[in-house]
């Protein structure tokens, strides 16, 4: 319960809700299943729950059907929170909005009324009560969501607003997390982590909470993606019902964790009263390690079977392009995904912070994409195996590479000194040094794509020659290096524990 009443406007209340942009997506959902059913000729369900054969009053009953049952069993989480807590709705909105009450009452309306739906369609002739069904589903919504709603609210609530004394569970009070949830006041029953006072679930929300100071906005956003993940995992989920195609598993895995992740991440974020508990650090982790799991074993398949791939992916497309490049783009996306919740895991949730741990991620996820990429690289003429002795030979003439060997070394000590002076400039001492090994890659690649761009622009303007190769190569190097060389600046001084 918040320390005084906020009472707020209707429409910020509803905004300021745990789920609210959660269930757009789900409206999106019985949209696309509305629309997917009423093109069956003769199996619809919906036609056979409500007893009607126009398509377009079916959707109708459907959208209004889940927006009331979604909105009226708010009365009664309303009627609870004054119970628990001797507050109106009127005069603390925020403060409903916070306790979950609008979040249960909206998904148990949701919930009942799907769930009557399915009975009537299922279970109940079509003939029976005529178009009277559709008050009757109605009206049986209205009441189980009623109930619902107040079973599920008064638990809650039972747990929150009610003061209670927790079992040690065997640990020492000192050994134990020092995390007061603000509602019950009850205490943390997990043991700390290490020398802190906190457990290692309360650390994970505090870095996690973190990143959102600066952008409260993005639990929104985040809570937004969680919708448009679990779209996802029904879709794959009807997809494999229907062709029975084991490959399907796949994107459901990866998107299954990344609706955990980001819903819990959203919820941390916001740093509400039911935000407090370790349950949704976990919910974090599960999240982020599937996320890992399915983008690599995603990407590993479209790298080790393209073919397979490009014929999985014709069960979605017909654009022969896209089919084409399929194998590329899931195996770039998969092993992205994997560098970023792959190193997420052991950086934030296992806090393995070694950087040899996190270089072999970084391994890997360059490994999949450059596999991803090399078929596409193959198939380039002037890159092709077959030519590259002549890939030098527009703007020098022969094919000896001694001169882009030069060009490329002076390249680079100039980057080197930039980024030398640079670090010597802003870093201290001891800065200077960590980020002394990591500096080769800031010097070595704006080197590398200087001479690589300056042969493709003077191609485009007929210009030859070794002097005008060095001197575009470096005009090119060097504002890359700079850019490079402020990324290694900021990542030094970030402390270790904090990356």
């Amino acid at each position: 319960m918040t320390t005084r009443p906020e009472p707020g406007r209707f429409g910020y209340a509803v905004l300021m809700s745990y789920t609210y942009f959660l269930s757009i997506g789900v409206f999106g959902i019985i949209q696309w299943f509305t629309d997917l059913d009423l093109k069956q000729a003769s199996s619809s369900y919906l036609r056979t729950a409500f007893s009607i054969d126009q398509n377009s009053t079916v959707s109708v009953i459907m959208f209004f059907g889940c927006y009331i049952l979604s909105v009226l069993p708010i009365g009664s989480a309303v009627q609870l929170y004054y119970k628990y807590t001797g507050r109106t709705y009127t005069g603390d909105r925020i403060g409903f909005a916070k306790s979950g009450g609008h979040d249960i009452a909206t998904w148990a309306g949701l919930l009942s009324f799907v769930l009557v739906v399915y009975v009537f369609a299922r279970f109940i002739p079509a003939g029976i009560l005529g178009v009277g069904r559709v008050v009757v589903i109605f009206v049986a919504s209205f009441f189980l969501s009623g109930w619902l709603t107040r079973t599920l609210t008064g638990l809650l609530y039972e747990a929150m607003y009610r003061p209670r004394l927790t079992t040690t569970f065997g640990l020492s009070s000192l050994l134990r997390c020092q995390i007061l949830y603000p509602t019950n006041y009850a205490r943390c029953p997990n043991p700390t982590y290490r020398i802190l006072p906190i457990c290692r679930w309360h650390r994970i929300m505090a870095e996690f909470r973190r990143d959102y100071q600066i952008a409260p906005w993005a639990a929104h956003v985040m809570m937004y993606l969680a919708g448009s993940s679990f779209f996802a995992v029904i879709f794959c989920s009807y997809q494999f019902s229907v062709t029975v195609d084991g490959r399907w598993l796949l994107p459901i895995v990866a998107s299954t964790g990344m609706t955990f992740a980001t819903f819990a991440d959203s919820v941390m974020a916001r740093n509400y009263p039911l935000s407090q508990y370790a349950l949704w650090a976990k919910m974090l982790s599960t999240g982020i390690l599937l996320v890992a799991i399915g983008a690599a074993i995603l990407a590993f398949y479209a790298v080790l079977a393209p073919d397979a791939t490009r014929a999985f992916v014709q069960q979605l497309t017909t654009d022969e392009r896209l089919i084409d490049w399929s194998p590329a783009l899931i195996g770039i996306i998969g092993g992205f995904g994997f560098g970023i919740y792959g190193r997420m895991f052991l950086r934030r949730v296992l806090f393995i912070r070694n950087r040899f741990a996190n270089w072999g991620v970084y391994g890997v996820q360059l490994g999949l994409i450059g596999a991803a990429l090399q078929p596409l690289f193959m198939n380039l003429s002037p890159i092709s195996p077959q030519n590259s002795p002549d890939f030098w030979t527009p703007i020098l003439g022969d094919s000896n590479l001694l001169p882009i060997g030069i060009v490329w070394f002076i390249a680079f000590n100039i980057c080197e000194i930039i980024n030398v002076r640079a670090r010597r400039a802003e870093l201290t001492d001891a800065e200077f040094k960590r980020t002394f090994e990591i500096s080769y890659g800031a010097c070595i690649l704006p080197a590398v794509l200087g001479l690589f761009a300056a042969r493709y622009l003077m191609i485009w303007l007929t210009l030859s020659g070794v002097v005008i190769l060095g001197a575009i190569s470096i005009a090119i190097a060097i504002p890359l290096c700079m850019a490079t060389t402020r990324w290694v600046i900021n990542w030094g001084r970030t402390p270790p524990l904090a990356r």
